[in-house]
């Protein structure tokens, strides 16, 4: 939807808009562009360590922040990050293996 502020005159951009249209009433306007969504977003599931970090991990530096910033560039809504746990030897000092189901709680 495009607006016309200077006479409240609403075009729909679903069409071809000719500037004739667009300037019939005075060859100058004041434009506001909106733009319909559907109400659907996308976005990633990826665990913290997946990123690139100092200590051959990823954490939440600055690869993170440039990662969100990608994600925000590229029309990404939503990253949604798996549990952040505790890891130990056992588990193969992998993040996907706690010993709590409770995200970082192990009591």
């Amino acid at each position: 939807m495009l607006a016309n502020l200077l006479n409240d005159k609403i075009l729909n951009l679903k069409k071809s808009l000719y500037l004739s249209e667009l300037f019939e009433e005075a060859p100058f306007g004041l434009m506001r562009a909106t733009k319909e969504t559907s109400g659907r977003s996308a976005g990633i599931l990826m665990h913290i360590t997946s990123l690139p970090g100092k200590f051959e991990i990823g954490d939440f530096g600055p690869e993170a922040y440039r990662f969100a910033d990608f994600l925000k560039n590229h029309g990404q809504q939503y990253w949604q990050m798996l549990p952040l746990n505790p890891i130990y030897k056992d588990g193969g000092y992998s993040p996907y293996s706690s010993l709590s189901a409770f995200a970082g709680n192990i009591y």
